[in-house]
């Protein structure tokens, strides 16, 4: 009989279901695995913009992830927005007793519109209590900023930003460059020792909704399956333009939302 591989996604929730937990579920799934889902915030958004942010507390983190972790099998861990540090300690907390479980994080920050998602001053908290416990970090080039404190506007300074995020303490970062000028768009990946880089021709289409979720589920997902990280971004970049190209246009917002 075939092994079931199961999942946890820990991030806010979206009534879309263009991002956050419904799109980490819905992504698992494609790629036939179980998903588990951990609330840290309900959030009023639409394919505007996010309207508001309700965060759970700590102790309602906490409650979640010890009734999923004492009863399922977790294969891997995947962490969306968080809002504050007593999250992220309740989080890290629950995660000491599995030191060998990989965990991706996608440090979701703002939201398409400017909405500020981290409700701190800044995200030096998220970085001193969570990452080290990151097998691979996720941000795209705005908060890669964010993270760091650089302006990412050329080649140079994406390296410079991979070398400052390594020292924080992920194992692996992948910096998603969506977000730059040109016609082509690349990530950019870091071990420690050396950087490959992911490139193709940027779609032609307007924003979607939930890319940098997805991304990063689907790369848990193969994770998960048992292929390598450079494998794993290779297919899930593939998937994700996939889904890209079939978004539906729905609502009165510039974002499309993604089956």
């Amino acid at each position: 009989m075939k092994r079931l591989l199961t999942a946890v996604t820990i991030g806010g929730s979206d009534p879309t279901s263009g991002a956050g937990i419904q799109s980490d579920i819905k992504t698992f799934r494609d790629f036939q695995i179980q998903c588990f889902s951990i609330v840290t915030a309900i959030t009023s958004q639409n394919c505007s913009s996010v309207h508001s942010v309700f965060p759970l507390s700590a102790e309602i983190i906490r409650s979640q992830m010890k009734a999923i972790f004492d009863d399922l099998p977790v294969g891997i861990v995947k962490i969306g927005m968080l809002c504050h540090s007593e999250q992220v300690s309740a989080i890290v907390e629950i995660l000491s007793s599995y030191p060998s479980l990989r965990v991706i994080a996608d440090p979701v920050l703002l939201a398409k519109n400017g909405t500020s998602l981290w409700l701190e001053k800044d995200p030096s908290n998220l970085i001193q209590l969570l990452f080290s416990r990151v097998f691979l970090l996720t941000p795209n080039l705005i908060e890669a900023e964010r993270l760091t404190g650089l302006q990412l506007t050329e080649k140079y300074d994406i390296m410079k930003a991979l070398l400052n995020l390594k020292r924080m303490g992920p194992a692996n970062i992948l910096i998603k460059g969506g977000h730059a000028k040109g016609n082509q768009c690349t990530d950019y990946l870091f071990d420690g020792k050396e950087t490959k880089y992911f490139s193709t021709p940027r779609l032609a289409t307007d924003s979607v909704h939930g890319t940098g979720c997805m991304l990063a589920s689907a790369i848990s997902a193969n994770l998960l399956l048992g292929r390598t990280l450079m494998s794993s971004i290779k297919i899930s970049r593939r998937y994700v333009r996939k889904k890209m190209k079939t978004a539906l246009s729905l609502g009165k917002g510039y974002l499309k939302l993604m089956q």
